[in-house]
C-alpha cells in the first residue's frame, strides 16, 4: 500500500500477506536501509502489451493491483519456528511462487518468470 492507503500496481501484496507480523517488519526495515536509488521513478502506465492482456482477459485489474482484492482485516499468522522444517519452508514457499510459479519451476511469460527453483528429478 502507498502512504496514503491505495494500492500499488503490480506490487504482489497477497505474496507476503501469509507472513507473520514480525517477518512482515523484518522485511520492511531492511528495504527501508537500502540506499535510495537517485533517479525519478517513472509514470506508471499500462502499455500496449498490458491494453492487450486487459482486452482479451488474460489479466485483470486485479492482477495490477493485488492489494485492493485483499482482505485486510484477516488475522495475521505466527510464524513456525526457524528451521529445515517442512513447515518453516511451506511458510516461506508462498512468497517465491509468484514468479517461479506454483511449482517453483519457471514457465513462460516474463523474463522474471523463468527462474528454476525446484529440485532436481
Amino acid at each position: 500500500m502507498a502512504k496514503d492507503g491505495h494500492g500499488l500496481w503490480v506490487m504482489p501484496a497477497h505474496e507476503y500477506f501469509h507472513l507473520s507480523d514480525s517477518d512482515l517488519g523484518a522485511i520492511i526495515a531492511f528495504v527501508k536501509q537500502v540506499p535510495p536509488v537517485d533517479r525519478e521513478a517513472s509514470a506508471h502506465t499500462i502499455g500496449f502489451l498490458g491494453r492487450v492482456l486487459l482486452a482479451t482477459g488474460q489479466i485483470t485489474i486485479k492482477d495490477l493491483v493485488p492489494a485492493a482484492s485483499m482482505n485486510h482485516d484477516q488475522p495475521r499468522p505466527e510464524a513456525p519456528p526457524v528451521g529445515a522444517t517442512l513447515a518453516y519452508g511451506a511458510y516461506l514457499a508462498p512468497s517465491c511462487s509468484g514468479c517461479h510459479n506454483a511449482n517453483y519451476s519457471g514457465g513462460p511469460g516474463l523474463a522474471m518468470n523463468r527462474a528454476h527453483l525446484s529440485p532436481p528429478t
